[in-house]
């Protein structure tokens, strides 16, 4: 949404008027902040591009001199040329093995946030590089106690969560005593969160990622429960297309039926961001969740018919398998079973798939055909089981889903673990929400 193109009413007039004008204020600073946000993704991206270029020219044979090269740019951002300069040194004298290329996103992030303590008073604890690490960012960083995941989450290279929280200005002020909600109101977090909210995202369990933790504290904040927590955690709300304060309107009437079915999450998500591209004034409010699902299959129909034509998608360069089983029992004959994976590689195709096994596959023929995921078919003796998605980016498998939307069984998640073994694919994150 362009800011421009918001049309403000003019001043006085009645009182619809007034209210009007008072909305098509909020929609412009709405824009303004969103593309303040997309400004910073772009310019974090650059920033990662460039230390990737950088690193690849580097002189292998000099550590200091190719971190040297990596850090030359981002000094241009963080005017910290003294602290590059000062924390090179230390670590020189203190830990050598610390000056490593590897290890140039986390000190790019040190560098970008104030210091509590001198970095000449430290002295590296432990033994390995890694313990030497946290050490560092404890004495520079770290005052009051932090989750540990948050802690996790600065030191990792993943930077996935980044449109929704920053993860450096994040610790920065958890670490020197900060409220969650001052770090809603600096625009570190992006999402809303109440003050019960806040409580529940620093608790959070081990293991969790940030934006696993902020969605987790929305959904029990609104009333819900851990399983509609981890049905709104794979319905990955925070990548969708629209506002935030719209996937939280969202959550909170997820949190108010009790008759919804927890498999349809993902489905009708789906479906409430197809609505809100069609138009941003689309709201929940007065809505069941039957009269959503009837718009959902409605919606599923149409895409069926307007696929029927025939896009082509490219191969993912993935692997498919086949798999012959043997299986024996008291009294049975033994029988092969036959496993398959295959990759659906035409809008046909998927429609297919999701006729048979009664889900919106076909929704996700935009992303397939733009390159984003892959969606492959997991057969069992020729019969469709389940639906699985795989994000090419993040080499991971992000949705299972079998007919009307059920998780994966036993047996199926084992031949899918199989396959994902054969392709170097992470599938942590369905064990996760289905087991």
């Amino acid at each position: 949404m362009y800011i421009s193109h918001i049309h403000v009413p003019a001043k006085g007039g009645s009182r619809k008027r007034r209210r009007a004008r008072r909305r098509a204020i909020a929609e412009q600073h709405a824009a303004l902040r969103k593309q303040e946000r997309l400004d910073r993704c772009r310019k974090e991206a650059r920033l990662q591009a460039i230390m990737r270029e950088r690193l690849a020219s580097s002189d292998k044979h000099n550590p200091r001199i190719s971190l040297m090269q990596v850090l030359d740019y981002l000094q241009l951002e963080y005017h910290a040329r003294r602290r590059i300069d000062a924390l090179l040194d230390v670590l020189s004298e203190t830990s050598p093995r610390l000056v490593d290329p590897d290890n140039a996103l986390v000190f790019s992030r040190l560098i970008s946030q104030p210091w509590i303590r001198p970095l000449r008073g430290w002295s590296p604890r432990g033994r390995s590089p890694r313990t030497h690490l946290i050490s560092l960012v404890d004495h520079l960083l770290i005052l009051y106690r932090v989750p540990a995941f948050i802690k996790s989450a600065f030191l990792s290279s993943e930077e996935a969560d980044r449109n929704v929280v920053r993860v450096a200005p994040l610790l920065a002020h958890l670490g020197r005593g900060e409220s969650i909600r001052s770090c809603v109101e600096a625009d570190i977090i992006q999402m809303p969160l109440t003050r019960r909210m806040g409580h529940l995202f620093v608790t959070a369990p081990e293991g969790m990622s940030v934006l696993m933790a902020l969605l987790r504290a929305q959904v029990l904040g609104h009333g819900g429960d851990e399983a509609l927590a981890r049905a709104v955690i794979g319905a990955r709300i925070s990548e969708r297309h629209g506002s935030l304060r719209f996937w939280d309107e969202a959550i909170h009437w997820f949190c108010r039926q009790p008759d919804l079915d927890l498999v349809q999450v993902g489905p009708l998500t789906d479906y409430l961001e197809h609505r809100h591209r069609e138009s941003s004034r689309f709201r929940l409010k007065g809505r069941t969740v039957r009269s959503l699902t009837r718009g959902m299959q409605s919606w599923h129909r149409e895409l069926a018919v307007a696929r029927l034509r025939g896009i082509i998608f490219l191969p993912s360069g993935l692997f498919g398998g086949t798999w012959r089983i043997k299986t024996s029992g008291e009294g049975r004959p033994d029988r092969e079973i036959v496993w398959t994976m295959l990759e659906i590689l035409n809008s046909k195709d998927l429609t297919s798939e999701g006729r048979i096994l009664r889900h919106c596959v076909s929704s996700y023929t935009h992303k397939v055909a733009s390159g984003s995921c892959a969606i492959w078919s997991l057969r069992c003796n020729e019969a469709r089981c389940v639906t699985i998605e795989v994000s090419l980016q993040d080499r991971a498998v992000v949705q299972v889903r079998g007919k009307f939307n059920r998780p994966p069984r036993p047996q199926e998640m084992a031949m899918l673990r199989r396959w994902a073994r054969t392709n170097h694919l992470i599938v942590d994150s369905v064990r996760l929400l289905w087991e």
